[in-house]
């Protein structure tokens, strides 16, 4: 097992000042550590018509491996909602909001999305999102974007208005997140690091990798440094590997990692300026056959919090593209 690693200084020059994409969540929700008929704490419901039905979680109809999540059905004209916990926002920074929805089948539709000061209807001031016409019968995503008008702090809420006996929609993982600034990711090579130049190896070299967090910001970031690996569907793994070869296709990343229990201890302060990161050698998931030009990519995400309950960094970053050779 490769071991993770925090340098302070030794490692900083290899961090370049070219900013890998990324995004910080600011809120994530996938139903899936609550027990239905419960909400997520601080969330709230709101029958609005009066009709006695609402919104309510269910065990079964999202994602995941407790597909847990957010389902109306209805007879009646739907007029209801379902409030998120308090997010404070600021002036001038661009959120996205994300979420997968399905209806059932043969059914259209309608919901609405706003945000307002308080978990009640009336305070629900402005849209970021309507469609009366939601068909898709598989979880399919969805993204809105949204700035706040002044600093403060802001209650999302998701409104369903359908007609009529058209059975149900479900809606799964919500995600509020905004441009990450304060951490850097960057994947580097051994050759790279000893020589000057595109890294060459042959085809029978060890290919090493090291993938490296930085802090650029001002406070501590509180990352999770489990560092288990998967391939770029592996939404499990906090680092995830993807590479291309000399003709353009993706290669297979052949590697079941087993993830471990997560635990408090694999969380830890990053602090400004300081470099976390993991030694890798990429012959262990991938099988290079071909003598060309390749790109490595590697994707950094944490979608878990803290057991212990302490802030954790939630959100994910991608590298910037690196390029090796075989000869």
């Amino acid at each position: 097992m490769s071991k993770v690693f925090i340098l302070i200084f030794s490692l900083l020059i290899l961090i370049s000042s070219a900013q890998a994409i990324g995004e910080r969540f600011l809120l994530w929700e996938s139903f899936e550590d609550i027990t239905p008929p419960s909400w997520p704490l601080g969330w709230l419901t709101e029958d609005y018509n009066g009709d006695g039905i609402n919104w309510e979680t269910k065990k079964y109809g999202g994602l995941g491996e407790h597909p847990q999540c957010v389902r109306y059905s209805a007879q009646a004209t739907a007029d209801d909602w379902f409030y998120t916990s308090a997010l404070t926002l600021n002036a001038g920074v661009a959120y996205t909001l994300s979420f997968r929805y399905k209806v059932s089948s043969t059914s259209t539709q309608k919901m609405n999305i706003w945000f307002g000061g308080t978990q009640a209807s009336a305070s629900m001031t402005t849209q970021i999102y309507d469609n009366s016409a939601l068909t898709n019968t598989i979880m399919t995503l969805v993204t809105a974007t949204f700035t706040v008008p002044i600093s403060g702090v802001y209650y999302i809420g998701f409104h369903c208005y359908s007609d009529a006996n058209l059975l149900r929609l479900f809606v799964d993982d919500i995600l509020v997140s905004y441009p990450e600034t304060d951490l850097q990711l960057k994947v580097v090579f051994d050759e790279g690091i000893l020589n000057s130049g595109i890294p060459t190896y042959n085809l029978s070299d060890t290919i090493e990798s090291y993938t490296l967090l930085k802090n650029i910001g001002l406070a501590d970031l509180n990352l999770n440094l489990r560092f288990t690996v998967g391939g770029i569907t592996n939404n499990k793994a906090e680092l995830s590997y993807i590479c291309i070869d000399p003709t353009g296709d993706t290669l297979t990343f052949g590697l079941m990692v087993e993830e471990s229990q997560l635990k408090s201890s694999d969380f830890q302060a990053l602090a400004p300026g300081a470099t976390a990161g993991k030694h890798y050698n990429l012959q262990t998931p991938f099988t290079f056959s071909q003598l060309g030009t390749y790109t490595l990519v590697v994707r950094y995400q944490n979608y878990h919090k803290n057991p212990d309950g302490s802030d954790a960094w939630l959100g994910r970053i991608m590298s910037n593209p690196v390029n090796f050779v075989l000869e």
